[in-house]
């Protein structure tokens, strides 16, 4: 979810209502909420067109105030405007079938749009937005950053301009300065990395699915095993997630600068969204 410049909350959608007894989740669209709740988006089936089918974890907005999600059923990247109308082709952006399952997407100050793709190991490059100049830096272990790449989850950038990407299939971010990826660095953090954010001190905060446990390292083994064989690893991250308690074994939070300790104990931890005014708050 995020805010656009009205304080109007965006969400993507991983399904639509009535959707969940369905074989393929994957069909949600795009909702649009005043700042007093009032949905501003059609009723049931949300924003609809673009390419959108089953947004994940990917939404970001540009100065603009353009909707940028990623998606699972479609296997595209969608734009839309502040009125809810699609922007990019009636089959989004998928660079002719190239894109696999896309996860998280950000757009930096300068107005670039990157995007990572979890199940191919892709990483997508819009400069300045521009869907007639966007390519794929790398896919696979083809070249650095995809090298260090292990089921890329979601990034975001720092105030040095540089991209911190984390890896769910992994225990690592992944880090590149914006205008060379391909010199890419890996700072270890806790076992299946999610969500992850900048603060305003520029420190940088990820969620670990897992945690730091042995029960957690052995969790993430069996989930890397099925990455490794060509599987879908999303079904064992949903249901392994679903019955983790809190406590030890639960999920962390890990600030990779040095010195820091992770903090322990939660359960289902997810997500990860930096608080106002640029201040270390964040919302999980």
């Amino acid at each position: 979810m995020m805010f656009d410049s009205k304080g109007n909350l965006w969400a993507g959608d991983n399904f639509i209502v009535g959707a969940q007894n369905q074989d393929v989740l994957w069909t949600g669209n795009l909702s649009e909420f005043a700042p007093n709740g009032r949905p501003l988006s059609p009723i049931t089936t949300g924003f609809t067109g673009g390419g959108v089918e089953g947004v994940g974890y990917g939404l970001a907005i540009d100065a603009g105030d353009n909707v940028w999600v990623t998606t699972y059923g479609s296997q595209t990247i969608a734009k839309f405007n502040n009125q809810g109308k699609p922007l990019s082709p009636p089959e989004g952006d998928n660079f002719n079938g190239q894109l696999g399952l896309m996860q998280g997407i950000i757009v930096t100050a300068s107005g670039d749009v990157w995007a990572v793709g979890i199940s191919k190991n892709q990483l997508v490059y819009f400069p300045k937005g521009d869907p007639t100049k966007a390519k794929i830096i790398c896919e696979g272990q083809s070249a650095e950053p995809c090298k260090s790449f292990a089921g890329p989850f979601h990034l975001a950038i720092d105030q040095q301009d540089r991209i911190w990407v984390s890896n769910v299939v992994g225990d690592w971010l992944t880090r590149f300065p914006a205008s060379d990826p391909s010199k890419a660095e890996t700072f270890k953090v806790g076992y299946s990395p999610g969500g992850i954010g900048i603060d305003g001190q520029g420190n940088v905060w990820v969620v670990n699915h897992f945690g730091s446990s042995e029960r957690g390292k052995s969790l993430f083994a069996q989930m890397a095993e099925i990455a490794k064989a060509g599987g879908n690893p999303d079904p064992s991250l949903v249901r392994t997630m679903a019955a983790q308690k809190g406590g030890p074994d639960g999920g962390t939070v890990t600030d990779p600068t040095p010195g820091r300790q992770p903090g322990a104990g939660l359960a289902g931890v997810w997500a990860w969204h930096r608080g106002a005014l640029g201040d270390r708050r964040g919302w999980q």
